[in-house]
Protein backbone atom coordinates (compact mmCIF):
# COMPACT_ATOMS: atom_id res chain seq x y z
CA UNK A 1 0.00 0.00 0.00
CA UNK A 2 1.28 3.37 -0.76
CA UNK A 3 1.29 5.22 1.89
CA UNK A 4 0.24 9.88 1.55
CA UNK A 5 3.12 11.79 1.08
CA UNK A 6 4.56 13.21 4.21
CA UNK A 7 4.49 16.88 3.16
CA UNK A 8 0.42 15.92 3.07
CA UNK A 9 -0.07 14.83 6.10
CA UNK A 10 2.36 14.67 9.27
CA UNK A 11 1.57 13.29 12.47
CA UNK A 12 3.67 13.19 15.68
CA UNK A 13 4.10 9.60 17.00
CA UNK A 14 5.26 9.11 20.65
CA UNK A 15 8.70 7.22 20.62
CA UNK A 16 7.07 4.11 22.10
CA UNK A 17 3.38 2.92 22.13
CA UNK A 18 2.78 -0.74 23.96
CA UNK A 19 -0.59 -1.03 21.97
CA UNK A 20 -0.96 -0.86 18.85
CA UNK A 21 -4.64 -0.19 19.33
CA UNK A 22 -3.73 2.92 21.08
CA UNK A 23 -1.44 4.18 18.04
CA UNK A 24 -4.22 3.09 15.13
CA UNK A 25 -6.58 5.88 17.50
CA UNK A 26 -3.70 8.17 17.85
CA UNK A 27 -3.46 8.09 14.19
CA UNK A 28 -7.29 8.23 13.61
CA UNK A 29 -7.92 11.54 15.77
CA UNK A 30 -5.28 13.49 14.39
CA UNK A 31 -6.32 12.70 10.62
CA UNK A 32 -9.74 12.75 10.92
CA UNK A 33 -10.67 16.23 10.26
CA UNK A 34 -8.66 15.67 6.69
CA UNK A 35 -11.42 16.08 3.88
CA UNK A 36 -9.36 16.45 0.98
CA UNK A 37 -6.30 15.85 -0.28
CA UNK A 38 -4.33 17.39 -3.51
CA UNK A 39 -1.51 16.47 -5.25
CA UNK A 40 0.52 17.98 -8.57
CA UNK A 41 1.22 15.55 -10.94
CA UNK A 42 3.98 16.06 -13.75
CA UNK A 43 2.59 15.80 -17.06
CA UNK A 44 3.55 12.21 -18.48
CA UNK A 45 2.12 8.67 -18.23
CA UNK A 46 3.78 7.68 -15.23
CA UNK A 47 1.55 9.77 -13.39
CA UNK A 48 -1.32 8.00 -14.49
CA UNK A 49 -0.15 5.23 -12.31
CA UNK A 50 1.15 7.68 -9.52
CA UNK A 51 -2.61 9.35 -9.29
CA UNK A 52 -3.93 5.75 -8.51
CA UNK A 53 -1.70 5.01 -6.15
CA UNK A 54 -2.54 7.98 -3.64
CA UNK A 55 -5.87 7.74 -4.48
CA UNK A 56 -5.88 4.30 -3.07
CA UNK A 57 -4.03 6.00 0.00
CA UNK A 58 -6.48 8.21 0.19
CA UNK A 59 -9.64 5.97 -0.22
CA UNK A 60 -8.10 3.91 2.76
CA UNK A 61 -7.29 6.52 5.00
CA UNK A 62 -11.04 7.78 4.78
CA UNK A 63 -12.38 4.13 4.61
CA UNK A 64 -14.30 4.15 1.81
CA UNK A 65 -15.54 0.44 0.67
CA UNK A 66 -15.70 0.70 -3.22
CA UNK A 67 -12.82 2.13 -4.09
CA UNK A 68 -12.48 -0.01 -7.53
CA UNK A 69 -15.09 2.83 -9.53
CA UNK A 70 -12.47 5.93 -8.14
CA UNK A 71 -10.23 4.81 -8.95
CA UNK A 72 -10.68 3.91 -12.50
CA UNK A 73 -12.31 7.19 -13.04
CA UNK A 74 -9.21 9.19 -11.40
CA UNK A 75 -7.03 6.71 -14.17
CA UNK A 76 -9.46 8.10 -17.33
CA UNK A 77 -9.40 11.73 -15.82
CA UNK A 78 -5.87 11.87 -15.12
CA UNK A 79 -4.84 10.56 -18.48
CA UNK A 80 -6.41 12.34 -20.55
CA UNK A 81 -5.03 15.36 -18.89
CA UNK A 82 -1.55 14.15 -19.44
CA UNK A 83 -2.56 13.12 -23.27
CA UNK A 84 -4.97 15.85 -24.13
CA UNK A 85 -4.14 18.79 -21.73
CA UNK A 86 -0.98 20.91 -21.00
CA UNK A 87 1.39 21.77 -18.30
CA UNK A 88 1.54 19.83 -14.98
CA UNK A 89 -2.36 18.46 -13.60
CA UNK A 90 -3.36 18.32 -10.55
CA UNK A 91 -5.92 15.88 -8.65
CA UNK A 92 -7.98 16.76 -6.04
CA UNK A 93 -10.15 14.25 -3.95
CA UNK A 94 -12.58 15.59 -1.25
CA UNK A 95 -14.38 13.55 0.60
CA UNK A 96 -17.91 14.90 2.45
CA UNK A 97 -20.42 11.98 4.48
CA UNK A 98 -21.27 10.35 1.41
CA UNK A 99 -19.87 11.10 -1.78
CA UNK A 100 -16.22 11.50 -3.24
CA UNK A 101 -15.90 14.13 -5.49
CA UNK A 102 -12.70 13.93 -8.22
CA UNK A 103 -11.43 17.28 -10.23
CA UNK A 104 -8.44 17.06 -12.41
CA UNK A 105 -7.10 20.23 -13.53
CA UNK A 106 -4.18 20.91 -16.56
CA UNK A 107 -3.50 24.84 -18.04
CA UNK A 108 -5.03 23.29 -21.25
CA UNK A 109 -8.07 24.78 -22.63
CA UNK A 110 -9.65 22.01 -25.00
CA UNK A 111 -13.37 21.01 -23.73
CA UNK A 112 -13.38 17.12 -22.93
CA UNK A 113 -15.95 15.54 -24.69
CA UNK A 114 -17.33 11.88 -24.52
CA UNK A 115 -16.66 9.91 -27.83
CA UNK A 116 -18.00 6.60 -29.16
CA UNK A 117 -14.77 5.27 -31.51
CA UNK A 118 -15.16 2.85 -33.86
CA UNK A 119 -14.45 -0.85 -32.46
CA UNK A 120 -11.17 -1.41 -33.45
CA UNK A 121 -9.94 1.98 -32.02
CA UNK A 122 -7.51 1.32 -29.37
CA UNK A 123 -8.72 4.80 -27.07
CA UNK A 124 -11.23 6.95 -27.07
CA UNK A 125 -13.54 5.79 -24.49
CA UNK A 126 -13.00 7.12 -21.49
CA UNK A 127 -15.39 9.59 -20.46
CA UNK A 128 -17.95 7.53 -21.67
CA UNK A 129 -16.69 4.78 -18.43
CA UNK A 130 -16.69 8.16 -16.44
CA UNK A 131 -19.89 8.87 -17.40
CA UNK A 132 -21.26 5.34 -16.63
CA UNK A 133 -19.23 5.28 -13.33
CA UNK A 134 -20.63 8.18 -11.86
CA UNK A 135 -24.38 8.14 -13.21
CA UNK A 136 -23.72 11.45 -15.01
CA UNK A 137 -22.52 12.83 -12.51
CA UNK A 138 -19.54 14.69 -13.92
CA UNK A 139 -18.92 17.79 -16.14
CA UNK A 140 -15.75 20.31 -17.25
CA UNK A 141 -15.56 23.64 -15.60
CA UNK A 142 -12.69 26.71 -17.34
CA UNK A 143 -10.94 28.54 -15.68
CA UNK A 144 -8.74 31.15 -15.97
CA UNK A 145 -5.22 29.17 -17.31
CA UNK A 146 -6.59 25.54 -17.24
CA UNK A 147 -9.38 23.23 -18.06
CA UNK A 148 -11.07 21.28 -14.88
CA UNK A 149 -12.94 17.82 -15.46
CA UNK A 150 -14.82 16.78 -11.87
CA UNK A 151 -16.61 13.60 -11.37
CA UNK A 152 -18.81 12.54 -8.03
CA UNK A 153 -18.97 8.79 -6.67
CA UNK A 154 -20.91 7.70 -3.42
CA UNK A 155 -18.38 6.48 -1.18
CA UNK A 156 -19.66 3.82 0.16
CA UNK A 157 -22.45 2.20 -2.21
CA UNK A 158 -21.12 -0.13 -5.06
CA UNK A 159 -21.58 0.85 -8.43
CA UNK A 160 -24.83 -1.19 -9.24
CA UNK A 161 -26.52 0.36 -5.94
CA UNK A 162 -25.78 4.10 -7.61
CA UNK A 163 -27.41 3.18 -10.92
CA UNK A 164 -29.50 -0.33 -11.34
CA UNK A 165 -29.48 -1.44 -14.28
CA UNK A 166 -32.77 -2.96 -15.72
CA UNK A 167 -32.73 -7.07 -15.79
CA UNK A 168 -30.75 -8.37 -18.65
CA UNK A 169 -33.40 -9.52 -21.29
CA UNK A 170 -32.85 -13.21 -20.89
CA UNK A 171 -33.63 -12.97 -16.98
CA UNK A 172 -36.19 -15.28 -15.70
CA UNK A 173 -39.34 -12.33 -15.20
CA UNK A 174 -41.68 -13.12 -12.59
CA UNK A 175 -45.40 -12.66 -12.71
CA UNK A 176 -45.94 -12.48 -9.02
CA UNK A 177 -48.21 -15.00 -8.89
CA UNK A 178 -45.77 -17.00 -6.84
Amino acid sequence: MTSLPPHHLTIPIPPTYADPTALRHEIDAATAPLPHFHWRLRNEPASVTLARRLTAAALTHWRVTAPADALLVVSELVGNGVLHGAGDVTLRLHRDADLLRIAVTDTGSGTPAPRYPDPHETNGRGLVIVDELTAGRWGVHHLTGGTTVWAVLPTALPRQAARPHPPHPAAPRHSGDC
